[in-house]
């Protein structure tokens, strides 16, 4: 009896033991309130964050060592001057290189955010496999060096920038703060406990052929682990490819998908473009009028008849059919609302010239005319009636699509938005 009240002790005390390791752990680690103070996508993407931190860092402390064989350290013949000549130039790089290019893109990454953290790391990746080819190339270290370097500033600014976009998407009670703190106490313990594992691995394995080796193993571990990282994540604002996906939905069936089916359909690859599989052109926003005139892309004699077009709206649209692109032009004062009507408006125009120049989509690819949404019915049955109109004279796609759309733009879209806020 009293050997088994001795048990019944221990393993009280053992859950005790446990329970409060876990509690330390969450508070140490976790934001305040987890999980109900976070995004339900925090936990996946978190797990594969975790995953593939630990992969690149264990990447990190293996090219750290490739990159002082190649700069000579620990040779009779290599001089501190000359060592500290490369390294200098190689910061340098970095730092010109993150100005650059948060000029060229940082408007971007908001938007894409997807894309461009899955492509910080596979620009990462292979930075990480130049500077393993450093002892291979000792005599041109310095050039290696500054590319790898200015490959990692496009990494450390879309890698930063993104993860506070995402940050911010995960902290749903006013945490922005403390759901990044805790980011960064995970990332540190991640990275600590790598950087153990890949000193014992340098300590073991001291032919080269296996570091690179491992280094593609790595490879995959890390590239597929940041892919299952963008894939778990839900976003519920709107980017271009989102929207995209979405017109589509609701042009071609009349339904709103959820947040979950957007995400999962969205490509979290950097080239692609959504809108062009779609309604077959591209489209760009916030063009500058004076400089589509420039372009030639409108003619002078043309600007007072768009202006007329789009006298009662926001935006003005101006299409380029042979390039198959779609510009739009916003006034200094249009708002969300209005950025959402005029991309709606463009996609119909893109709709409606591929209705008249016959090119297969997706959307109106359907085996009877009675099976079209009532969106594309109304499109097709204008599309009918200006090419009757026209009776094969040559005429201006571009004007054309413009005039029929203005027809239904206005009751179309506020459906449209109706449904969208109704989700």
């Amino acid at each position: 009896e009293q050997s088994i009240t001795e048990l019944l002790s221990d393993t009280t005390r053992t859950k005790s033991f446990y329970s409060g390791f876990i509690s330390i752990v969450k508070e140490v680690f976790l934001p305040q309130g987890y999980p109900d103070s976070v995004h339900p996508d925090y936990t996946p993407y978190q797990i594969w964050d975790t995953v593939q931190a630990f992969a690149s860092t264990i990447m990190g402390t293996l090219t750290t060592h490739s990159i002082m064989q190649g700069v000579g350290v620990g040779e009779a013949a290599a001089t501190p001057l000359a060592a500290a000549i490369t390294w200098i130039l190689k910061d340098g790089t970095g730092m010109v290189g993150r100005i650059v290019f948060a000029w060229w893109n940082g408007t971007g990454l908001d938007g894409q955010c997807k894309k461009w953290r899955l492509f910080a790391d596979i620009v990462n990746d292979l930075a990480m496999g130049l500077e393993l080819l450093l002892p291979y190339f000792s005599s041109y270290s310095l050039g290696i060096l500054c590319i790898s370097t200015a490959m990692k500033s496009i990494v450390g600014v879309a890698g930063g920038a993104t993860r506070a976009a995402l940050t911010q998407h995960q902290a749903l009670q006013n945490n922005l703060a403390d759901v990044s703190a805790k980011d960064g106490s995970q990332e540190t313990c991640v990275n600590l406990i790598a950087s153990f594992v890949g000193i014992l691995i340098l300590s073991i394995f001291h032919n080269e052929r296996y570091i690179m080796e491992l280094y593609l193993f790595l490879v995959i571990i890390h590239l597929y682990a940041n892919y299952s990282a963008v894939r778990a994540l839900c976003l519920n604002s709107l980017n271009e490819d989102r929207l995209a996906l979405i017109i589509k939905s609701y042009v071609s069936n009349e339904v709103i998908p959820k947040p979950e089916e957007i995400n999962k359909k969205e490509s979290v690859l950097l080239l692609t473009k959504s809108t062009m599989s779609i309604c077959g052109f591209n489209i760009k926003i916030g063009v500058s009028l004076a400089a589509l005139i420039k372009q030639d892309i409108i003619l002078t004699s043309d600007t007072e008849l768009a202006l007329k077009l789009f006298l009662d709206r926001k935006y003005l649209i101006s299409i380029d059919v042979q390039n198959k692109t779609i510009f739009i032009c916003l006034k200094k004062d249009a708002q969300p609302y209005d950025v959402l009507e005029a991309y709606f408006h463009a996609c119909l125009c893109g709709f409606f010239i591929c209705m008249s120049l016959k090119v297969p989509l997706d959307v109106y690819v359907k085996p009877e005319v009675s099976d079209l949404s009532y969106p594309l019915m109304r499109l097709y049955v204008l599309n009918k009636r200006y090419s009757n109109r026209n009776n094969g004279i040559q005429s201006s796609k571009a004007i054309e699509s413009i005039y029929a759309t203005n027809l239904l733009i206005s009751s179309e879209y506020k459906a449209f938005i109706s449904d969208l806020e109704s989700k």
